[in-house]
Formats: structure tokens, C-alpha cells, sequence
């Protein structure tokens, strides 16, 4: 992610694209569309992740 590796990537943003990548199931995303969403439209991203976040925080639903 712009010149950034493994070792310079930021920990919240490493989180952040996990939790999209993992989180986002209808449409599913790997890790290089999560990758370019995060270099195109970072407040996006950043607001999905958010959002993924908060819904798994409430806990399951039955039938959900």
C-alpha cells in the first residue's frame, strides 16, 4: 500500500483490511480489492471497517 510493507504498514490499517476482507460477504473481497479500496477510497474503507466493527460488536441474531 504505496510503498508501505509489512514492516511500515500502520497496525490499525493492517486490522482495518482484515476486518474488511474477512467481514464483507456479499460482494466477498480478497485482499487486492481490499487493497485498492483502501488507495482509491480510504474514508470508505475506513468507514466499512467501522461499520463491520460495530455489527459484530452487537453480537448474533437468530435468523441473521
Amino acid at each position: 500500500l504505496m510503498g508501505l510493507d509489512s514492516e511500515t504498514l500502520p497496525d490499525d490499517l493492517a486490522r482495518r483490511m482484515a476486518i474488511l476482507s474477512e467481514g464483507c460477504m456479499s460482494p466477498e473481497l480478497d485482499e487486492q480489492a481490499v487493497v485498492k479500496l483502501f488507495l482509491v477510497l480510504p474514508v470508505f474503507g475506513y468507514t466499512l471497517s467501522e461499520t463491520i466493527l460495530n455489527l459484530t460488536g452487537e453480537g448474533a441474531e437468530l435468523g441473521e
